[in-house]
């Protein structure tokens, strides 16, 4: 694992029972290419969740792909 790679870190926030989360972690993998990069599932299924990631992820479901 170089730098790079420890430098990145995704995370998925669906909603419940979202149909597209096996999809988005299926290109994940792909896009990733065997890269060691940390992959975060996080399901918001409430007001608190969704109030602590700042946005109406009640309604969405997001990618978020950090770097440090």
């Amino acid at each position: 694992m170089n730098e790079r790679e420890t430098a990145a870190r995704i995370t998925v926030l669906s909603v419940p029972e979202c149909p597209n989360v096996p999809r988005v972690r299926e290109r994940i993998v792909f896009a990733l290419a065997g890269r060691d990069v940390p992959v975060d599932l996080i399901e918001v299924s409430d007001e608190a969740g969704a109030t602590r990631w700042g946005d109406d992820w009640l309604t969405h479901s997001h990618v978020i792909a950090t770097a440090r």
